[in-house]
């Protein structure tokens, strides 16, 4: 890494004298990252996988190359010190950056990514553009972020080694109006409610709808002391698209565009449900889940859009969350606000699975567990937190989970712990049944997953569930019974027939929420088998199965689809695949079943 301290790199703040609604961006405000407003001296750092240099002259910074090692791309970085409220910007106040440079006529891929601190993680957008001596200038939406969002850091990545000339980074644009939503943004199909500020001296302004097919259509709506509020009532939204809003008026110009994405006013054709050893749909089909874990913000930087995009090409049809009800991956430094975490955690996958059509398991990764190591998947027992007072901690924070989603069928179950050990069978069942009869106190309708008491083994799954298993969940008889296995806990053939009996036995359907062919302590014939192994077996008995868990192909190195390598950038960095996958995305598309539709 090779880093400078090139230039008084501030922020630009140009924010209207005017009061602001509460909780509303004002309409004109915009920053200048680069060329910055002088007083303020964070760093600007260049690095990447070769040797890079970055200067300043005449007000342009220079980015060069100086030497290739083995992979190609250049990354330069913004430091903001203080932070960055991204909270001030309007959720569609555009990130631009002005360049020159490249090889004319070559593709180029550039990413830019936000690292937060609060709260933690980050969000990246990437742009697909051609060298050109000629400035140019790429445009990239600012990702939805959880409330409150405050950045520390603003990095670009490009994916070829080039030499650029970056004139300008700006984010938002000075307007004089300003648009938002003023309910729920998945009621729009029945209702858009729509409020904005208005600083233009305009008495009536025009709000224009476009849909996903460019048609548009306008209301007239009338300004009272700077501010306007529209309740549109079945607004002709494209649905499963995304349609855009734009506010205009002779005075105060044209406000940023505010993306409205056309949520089906009605789910119940999505809800699944148990009949015998079988998971159907509403209309009584059978439906095999195949998806993959998406352990965000710990394995991988949270990419919602990006990951169900990635899952859904790949012939999967679900995304196992892990989340957590005490500590943030188990670290007793981090400990969960779980009002917070469901609405800037878990909140934005669930929406992001209604908007691609998939189905998302909330499982909770270990409240009796210490901090996992998820690369291995595996963790110590905090057996301390069997207690009484534990387990009724445990059991009212799946209430509140279960009382957020209740309503809402993207979410196909709840997977109540991750993978409970060193514990007796007959106490995990009967916590797991106090966990049980929370949730069904407020959520009758979900599915639930549960576990065994041996790291959720498939071999356990007779003595912790056999005197029960039929009638755990009695009358609602909404229970799948998981399992996870890795080489080489069992051979394939030993899971198959644990599973089988299991199944065959009290009539229940079982479902491997968590395996994989993990390189990091076996070797590669023993992964190859045990992985085309169990994929055949789910395929045989018709069981569905979660594989963990999606990361980096550098933390993969055994996998022999490099995408990157195939198709210049491929996804995003942080998220390229996971290992074997030329074993289970053929799996995946053969066996996973599609999606209802209405």
């Amino acid at each position: 890494m090779i880093q400078k301290k090139l230039l008084s790199l501030g922020m630009a703040a140009f924010v209207s004298a005017t009061p602001l609604f509460a909780g509303m961006a004002s309409p004109e405000r915009e920053l200048s990252i680069f060329p910055a407003k002088p007083g303020s001296e964070p760093e600007i750092t260049c690095q990447g996988e070769q040797k890079a240099v970055a200067s300043i002259r005449d007000g342009v910074l220079t980015l060069r190359r100086t030497e290739f090692t083995q992979q190609p791309g250049i990354r330069w970085n913004f430091q903001f010190k203080p932070q960055l409220d991204l909270a001030e910007f309007p959720e569609a106040a555009p990130l631009k950056i002005r360049l020159r440079g490249g090889e004319p006529g070559q593709e180029y891929q550039l990413e830019a990514h936000w690292y937060l601190t609060d709260p933690r993680g980050s969000m990246g957008r990437m742009v697909t553009f051609k060298g050109d001596p000629e400035w140019q200038t790429l445009e990239f939406p600012v990702p939805r972020r959880p409330s409150g969002s405050k950045a520390r850091m603003l990095a670009f990545r490009l994916n070829r080694i080039a030499d650029f000339d970056v004139a300008e980074v700006r984010l938002g644009e000075a307007r004089k109006l300003s648009v938002e939503f003023a309910n729920e943004p998945e009621k729009a199909a029945t209702e858009l409610r729509l409020q904005g500020r208005v600083s233009g001296g305009d008495s009536e302004v025009t709000i224009k709808l476009r849909d996903a097919s460019g048609k548009k259509t306008a209301r007239k709506v009338p300004v009272k002391d700077g501010r306007f509020e529209y309740a549109w009532k079945n607004p002709p939204l494209s649905i499963q698209k995304y349609n855009f809003v734009t506010v205009s008026g002779p005075q105060s110009g044209e406000s940023l565009p505010l993306a409205v994405f056309g949520y089906r006013p009605d789910y119940d054709f999505a809800w699944l449900k148990v009949k015998g050893p079988q998971i159907v749909t509403a209309d009584g089909k059978e439906f095999l889940p195949a998806g993959i874990g998406y352990c965000r913000d710990v394995i991988i930087s949270n990419q919602d859009d990006a990951v169900m995009e990635y899952a859904k090409a790949r012939g999967l049809n679900t995304i196992r969350l892990p989340f957590y009800t005490r500590y943030f991956n188990n670290n007793v430094n981090e400990p969960i606000d779980l009002d917070a975490h469901i609405r800037d955690f878990i909140d934005p996958v669930v929406q992001a699975a209604k908007r691609h059509d998939m189905y998302v398991i909330l499982d909770d990764h270990g409240y009796f567990s210490e901090k996992i190591d998820e690369a291995k998947a595996r963790s110590k027992q905090a057996v301390s937190l069997w207690d009484e007072a534990g387990v009724t901690e445990w059991t009212n924070r799946w209430r509140k989970v279960a009382e957020r989603y209740k309503n809402e069928p993207h979410v196909l179950g709840y997977e109540l712990m991750n993978e409970p050990h060193d514990i007796r069978p007959e106490l995990a069942r009967e916590w797991y049944m106090r966990a049980i009869r929370e949730i069904r106190k407020v959520d009758t309708r979900h599915i639930i997953l549960v576990g065994s008491a041996d790291w959720s083994h498939s071999r356990s799954l007779e003595q912790t569930w056999g005197p029960v298993a039929s009638t755990a969940d009695a009358p609602y008889n909404n229970l799948v019974f998981a399992f996870h296995d890795y080489p080489l806990d069992n051979h394939p053939w030993i899971v198959q027939k644990h599973i089988v009996k299991f199944r065959d036995t009290h009539q229940v359907p079982v479902m491997c929420t968590e395996f994989g062919a993990t390189h990091w302590d076996k070797g590669e014939t023993v992964c190859r088998e045990f992985q085309a192994g169990m994929l055949t077996l789910c395929a045989r008995e018709r069981v569905g199965w979660m594989i963990w868990a999606l990361g980096k192909l550098t933390d993969q190195p055994r996998n022999p689809y490099n995408e990157v390598d195939k198709v210049g950038f491929g996804p995003p960095r942080s998220m390229d695949s996971c290992a074997y996958s030329d074993q289970w995305i053929p799996a995946a598309r053969i066996t996973a079943s599609p999606f209802p539709q209405p």
